[in-house]
């Protein structure tokens, strides 16, 4: 079976064992057998759901668990699909009265055998992930360099205070016995 990786790192993939039993097909990537490739409805539909019903765990006692560091580069293309009748009906009644070699004389003909396709980006951003350390060493090292300055800073102070305070004491004895 094919394994697809959450960002996770969890194994959340689309077995064919779970498309064939949900969907009665499988995606038109895995290997060739008897088996039909999924159509556009059923990937739509079916395997879109499928796919949220394993990655929300629902096939759990069916998948085995891998545990698996991020992949180094992931790419993905996110698609929506949109639908019109081509041609419309003044557009075709034009292109049957402009092309007079066109085999096909009817609107309904026109609509059977043409396509007007348009592939776009659903969005033109591209998202840069990193890692990066949340504690570095000189984050360590600054947070320790700063925390013993700041005690020994005390201690300094708090050695100061003593002196004075014994300095008084003994010129406060000093001053009384004379």
């Amino acid at each position: 079976f094919y394994r697809l990786l959450l960002r996770g790192g969890v194994h959340a993939g689309v077995p064919r064992q779970i498309l064939e039993e949900e969907c009665q097909c499988k995606q038109s990537h895995m290997p060739l057998d008897n088996i039909p490739v999924c159509s556009l409805f059923q990937e739509q539909n079916c395997v879109a759901t499928a796919i949220k019903k394993i990655h929300n765990g629902s096939f759990t006692d069916r998948i085995e668990e891998c545990w698996c560091i991020d992949a180094c580069d992931d790419t993905t293309y996110e698609y929506k699909l949109s639908r019109a009748q081509f041609p419309g009906q003044m557009a075709g009644e034009n292109m049957v009265e402009s092309f007079d070699n066109l085999k096909y004389k009817t609107v309904s003909s026109l609509r059977e055998n043409f396509i007007r396709l348009h592939v776009y980006f659903k969005s033109l951003a591209i998202e840069h992930v990193e890692k990066v350390a949340a504690y570095t060493t000189m984050n360590l090292l600054g947070d320790v360099g700063g925390n013993l300055g700041l005690f020994i800073g005390a201690n300094v102070a708090t050695l100061g205070e003593l002196i004075d305070y014994a300095a008084r004491r003994i010129r406060g004895a000093v001053h009384r016995k004379y």
